[in-house]
Formats: structure tokens, C-alpha cells, sequence
């Protein structure tokens, strides 16, 4: 569906699953209107970290207040609501080499407490470099993203390569897109394309 249609969209987060190390939750996103579905995402969530320091800090509310007070309030990170978020936040910061290859440059205001590119940057970085490949590919002015799934393999900072590989193109473009530093692979996602349908909402 297309989104660009609604008005409103809700926002419903449910954990499934949740261990001692592992939590599993899914998102469902739907029509104010009419509760038609309109995605859903799927997160798995590690805890506790690995790491005792991280651990104390992330559990322990005393000693995360101090950190925020201490350390956070000090980076001077810049509000996302002073300035549009794709276009001055990300595209600001991406060089393109030719379809689906680029570089990103990771700032402070890209990054996680702990100065690791946020998630939710390693999809729009991905979604972003492979759209102008996906609409070659399948030869269409608009395309849609009708799937990702994203594996984080190891924390991303400072510059960042994109590159896409194209697993198959029929009526359909699937595409794995690596983020990489150096010939360290950061992230992997697996993307599905295909040509823009009309809404049906």
C-alpha cells in the first residue's frame, strides 16, 4: 500500500518472546481509518550486551542517570526536529559512486550512547543506495520496498562503503546490501523491490 495516501498511521509494539538474553518483538503498522495492515517488522534484541560495563549501565537506572547527566547532556548531539532528517541528516552525509555504491560519512548525530551507527541508519542507508539501482532493474520510475531484513554484525562508525549485489531480477528485484569498513562487513540486508502499485486504501 502507500503510505503517502494516509493520514494517520498506528504504531503497535508487542514483544512475542522474551528470554534472559533475548527478547523477540514485532511492530505492526495500521490504518488509523480502517486497522488494515499495513506492514509489520520483526526485531530481535540481545540482552544483555556481553559487555559487564554496558550491562551496569544499561540496567542500572542510578548509574545511567549519571551517565546522561554527565556525558550524554555534554555531546551536544543536535535535535532531529531543527532540521529535515533525511535530507540534512543522512543525504548530507552520503556520497554516491555510481549505482548502488556509496560511502556515508557517520557523525555524532548518526550514532547510538555508545558512538555505534544507529539502526535504524543501517536501513535507511541500505533502502537509500539500492532504490536508484532497483528503478534501472526493473525499469520503472517508482519502485517499492516490500521487504527487508537486516543482520548487525559488528558496531559502525566513522566512514561507511554501501555496496549492492543483485541476487536475482525477474518481475522482482532482490538485492544483498553490505555496509562495510575497510573488508569488514558491518551489516548485511537482504531487500525486495518491486514496481509501485497503485493504492488500494
Amino acid at each position: 500500500s502507500d503510505l503517502s495516501t494516509l493520514s494517520e498511521i498506528n504504531v503497535i509494539n508487542i514483544v512475542t518472546k522474551l528470554g534472559k538474553t533475548v527478547s523477540h518483538t514485532r511492530t505492526e503498522f495500521r490504518s488509523v481509518d480502517t486497522d488494515q495492515l499495513i506492514a509489520h517488522s520483526t526485531h530481535i534484541k540481545y540482552m544483555p550486551t556481553g559487555n559487564r560495563a554496558l550491562d551496569v549501565l544499561l540496567t542500572n537506572r542510578t548509574v545511567h542517570d549519571l551517565y546522561e547527566r554527565c556525558y550524554l547532556q555534554r555531546t551536544k548531539v543536535p535535535y532531529f526536529d531543527q532540521k529535515p532528517l533525511f535530507k540534512d541528516v543522512i543525504l548530507s552525509h552520503l556520497e554516491f559512486h555510481g549505482l548502488g555504491q556509496a560511502t556515508f560519512h557517520c557523525t555524532l548525530e548518526h550514532t547510538n550512547p555508545f558512538g555505534a551507527l544507529h539502526g535504524g541508519c543501517h536501513a535507511i542507508l541500505m533502502e537509500t543506495v539500492a532504490e536508484p539501482l532497483a528503478k534501472v532493474q526493473l525499469s520503472m520510475e517508482n519502485v517499492h520496498l516490500q521487504a527487508i531484513h537486516i543482520q548487525f554484525l559488528s558496531p559502525a562508525q566513522g566512514s561507511i562503503n554501501v555496496v549492492c549485489e543483485i541476487i536475482s531480477c525477474t518481475s522482482t528485484l532482490q538485492l544483498r546490501v553490505l555496509l562495510k569498513r575497510g573488508t569488514r562487513i558491518l551489516s548485511e540486508g537482504k531487500l525486495r523491490f518491486v514496481p509501485s502499485m497503485p493504492s488500494r486504501l
